[in-house]
């Protein structure tokens, strides 16, 4: 009897679960899993390479 009532409730949970709009995102976990970010390889970020401070300099004289 209890799965009796258990059915309309999970059929009206799966069919509201289905979706046919294709502008639809769906769900991911931790998207940059899946796709990583792009890095461009030659763009200046706004980082010195070769800046170190004075203190970093005397210790590896």
């Amino acid at each position: 009897m209890k799965v009796l009532n258990a059915l309309p409730i999970a059929v009206a949970v799966f069919m509201t679960a289905c979706t046919t709009d294709p502008n639809s995102p769906g769900l991911e976990y931790m998207p940059d899993m899946y796709r990583s970010p792009a890095v461009e390889a030659y763009v200046d970020y706004g980082q010195e390479a070769y800046l170190v401070g004075e203190d970093v300099a005397r210790a590896q004289r």
